[in-house]
């Protein structure tokens, strides 16, 4: 399962969802993978994620999207499981309560 944003702005939507995240988010944190791109995942003091699930963002400029995946923590997407809807959860009121005027439907498919 994935979180889909459509926008009309999605490099710009992108790097201001990761500015959020690095400065003004105490739970949630960044971080890289191995080729470099941004993985974010949710720091709770249980520990519950760290390091192993993580929400990794796939830019599509033509269709003017961005998917939100969850993956291991070297990027590879992982197969959806009940569990990961925590996840995806809080993942999505950072996007709702931050950026809901920069697009124009979320969907999760």
């Amino acid at each position: 399962m994935k979180i889909i944003l459509n926008t009309d702005s999605v490099e710009e939507l992108n790097q201001d969802i990761r500015n959020k995240i690095s400065k003004d988010l105490k739970t949630w944190e960044k971080k890289t993978d191995g080729n470099g791109y941004t993985l974010y995942y949710h720091s709770t003091k249980s520990g519950q994620w760290d390091d192993e699930l993580f929400v990794k963002p796939f830019l599509n400029i033509e269709k003017k999207q961005i998917k939100f995946c969850i993956t291991k923590s070297d990027g590879e997407i992982i197969d959806f499981e009940p569990s990961f809807g925590y996840l995806l959860g809080r993942f999505t009121e950072i996007l709702l309560v931050n950026f809901s005027d920069r697009f124009s439907s979320l969907e999760f498919k």
